[in-house]
């Protein structure tokens, strides 16, 4: 597996692992799978763009297209062209969904029932900050920094006034903490070896005598024919 696609694969399921404090804002786990589909959504996405060199914005532009899209797929498949492709009609509605589910979560307190707002927030929520993280550990190659996404998405809990058992917070914060640290882990093998193979004294022994034919070569003066 590629480097690129370690870490891919690792900031998802460190994104996923996080999304897990949202827990006790749902009855149920209906939110957890549709988000873990916009994980996978934006992965998907970031590695595509990887694919060729893009700049930074186009990337963000693209794994954003992408998250819309599937949330689209999701909630408004009805009114979708050929239930797959956005259209003014259900992107409307998608953002009237958005709206009313802001209204929901004023009206109703954790943990709320699964209504379409809300889980489109959820899953909004869960998927932009897949988009962030992939785009700073894979594509900036700034592991550290992907860590402020993830905590943003840890905070939420705390400002919806969520109801904390110390059991629950506990495992979910070592989840959390172990899906960070699993970025930081694979990044940093990744600069160990990287490191490692330019400063390594063991060559193979092809390599003295490549290097010496071609010095030889450099050197060796132009034979010229006399007149």
């Amino acid at each position: 597996m590629t480097l690129n696609a370690r870490m891919t694969v690792t900031t998802a399921v460190a994104c996923v692992l996080t999304s897990t404090v949202l827990l006790p804002l749902f009855t149920n786990t209906l939110w957890f799978v549709i988000g873990v589909g916009a994980v996978i959504t934006a992965a998907a996405t970031g590695a595509l763009t990887r694919l060729r060199t893009l700049p930074v914005s186009a990337c963000l532009a693209a794994g954003l297209a992408g998250l819309l899209l599937y949330l689209n797929l999701i909630f408004e498949v009805r009114h979708s062209l050929l239930l797959v492709i956005p259209t003014p009609n259900s992107l409307s509605r998608l953002g009237h969904l958005a709206g009313t589910g802001v209204h929901d979560a004023n009206r109703y307190a954790p943990p709320a029932p699964n209504l379409p707002g809300l889980l489109l927030l959820a899953a909004a929520g869960v998927g932009i900050t897949a988009v962030l993280a992939d785009l700073i550990a894979v594509r900036l190659r700034s592991t550290a920094l992907a860590g402020l996404p993830l905590l943003a998405l840890f905070t939420v809990p705390t400002s919806m006034n969520a109801s904390h058992d110390q059991l629950t917070t506990g495992v979910v914060f070592c989840l959390a903490g172990v899906g960070y640290l699993a970025m930081l882990s694979a990044d940093g093998r990744e600069r160990i070896r990287v490191w490692g193979h330019l400063v390594s004294l063991w060559r193979s022994r092809r390599a003295p005598a490549s290097a010496a034919r071609a010095a030889a070569a450099a050197v060796s003066p132009c034979r010229c024919r006399a007149p």
